[in-house]
C-alpha cells in the first residue's frame, strides 16, 4: 500500500492487519492525495491543442507507479496513447 506523510494512524492499520493475519507492505507515496487530484485537473484543464494532444483522462497512482499518467489522442486519431508525465513533480 502507498501511505504518504507521517501518522500514528498507519501503525494502526497495520497492527489490525496484523491481528487478522493480513500481510501489509507500506511503499512510501510521493504525493499525497490532494495534490494528485488538483494536478490532475489542472492536467484535464490544460489547452494542448497546439501540441496536438487532447487529454482524453488522467489515471493516478497504484502500487507500480507513484504519479499521474495522461492518455490523450493525437489529433486525427480516435486511439489514446499513455504519456508518463511528470508534471505532478514540476508543478511542486
Amino acid at each position: 500500500m502507498l501511505w504518504y506523510g507521517d501518522s500514528p494512524f498507519l501503525q494502526k492499520v497495520k497492527d489490525e492487519a496484523a491481528r487478522r493475519g493480513i500481510t501489509v507492505t507500506v511503499k512510501p507515496a510521493l504525493f499525497d492525495r490532494q495534490t494528485l487530484l488538483e494536478e490532475s485537473t489542472k492536467l484535464l484543464n490544460t489547452d494542448t491543442s497546439s501540441l496536438g494532444l487532447d487529454p482524453q483522462i488522467v489515471v493516478g497512482d497504484d502500487d507500480e507507479f507513484d504519479g499521474l499518467v495522461v492518455r490523450t489522442a493525437l489529433d486525427g486519431d480516435n486511439a489514446p496513447a499513455a504519456i508518463n508525465t511528470s508534471a505532478v513533480d514540476t508543478s511542486l
